[in-house]
């Protein structure tokens, strides 16, 4: 081996979309054997691939559609249906929800981002685009008190915004 080599670690072939499934049963339950999914696990895996986002897609869309099944885990074949049911209600492609599940990075092999580290790593520019990603809810309230806790300043346009939502929240 040459000094400008460097050894490199046998990865192997990305993990399949059924290992995914395994994967992510046992982040939730580590006693369990993997062949049942609960409704955390599976939001925590639309998380991680950046589907559920609480904007085009909502974890009461996906209590909806999993409490269907009338089980707090489903199997395999049954978390298929799931994610075809949630795709018919919500106008999504299944093939396409399926490839970002598939192509998430491995969470046993890359640390799973929360919401606080997404704020805490950006700055500026950058830390706002994170921020408008999350524009529901406490979620969004959260992330902008930290933005402004870190100085980072909102538009005008995005000040606005925010005082028509709270008129609308107190209107309710």
């Amino acid at each position: 081996m040459f000094l400008h080599e460097e050894e490199e670690e046998e990865e192997g072939p990305p993990p399949t979309f059924e290992q995914l499934f395994v994967v992510f049963c046992k982040l939730a339950d580590p006693e369990c054997d993997g062949t049942r999914i609960t409704l955390t696990a599976s939001n925590r895996w639309m998380k991680h691939a950046r589907i559920l986002d609480n904007v085009k897609l909502r974890e009461t869309d996906t209590g909806v559609t999993f409490f269907k099944f009338k089980k707090s885990s489903i199997s395999y074949d049954d978390y298929l249906i799931f994610l075809q049911d949630l795709c018919d209600r919500k106008e999504m492609n299944f093939e396409e929800l399926k490839e970002r599940m598939t192509n998430c990075q491995d969470p046993r092999k890359h640390s799973m981002v929360s919401d606080k580290e997404l704020v805490a790593k950006h700055k500026g520019a950058e830390a706002e685009k994170v921020a408008k990603d999350y524009q529901t809810g406490a979620r969004r309230h959260s992330i902008i008190g930290k933005l402004k806790a870190q100085g980072v300043g909102l538009s005008k346009k995005e000040i606005e915004e925010e005082k028509e939502r709270k008129k609308e929240e107190e209107g309710d």
